[in-house]
């Protein structure tokens, strides 16, 4: 299995800004400092799935969104 932290964090990106978020705000959401999630964004950074999950909750989207960016 292969995640892609570059194209999770671009899609991470754009659905913060389709839902009106800045990077304050969704890190304080989700209780991360803005520099980590900048560093998600960037593809910098890889995530736990427990911070996928709270990710998906605070974006309400489900997981299957974030599907195509996992190889199997």
């Amino acid at each position: 299995m292969r995640f892609d932290q570059v194209a999770f964090g671009c899609r991470l990106k754009e659905t913060r800004k389709v839902r009106g978020l800045t990077q304050e705000q969704l890190a304080a959401v989700v209780n991360m400092s803005t520099v980590h999630l900048g560093n998600i964004e960037l593809g910098k950074r890889g995530i736990s799935i427990d911070l996928l999950l709270e990710l998906s909750d605070a974006l309400d989207v489900s997981m299957r969104f974030w599907k195509s960016l996992i190889n199997f």
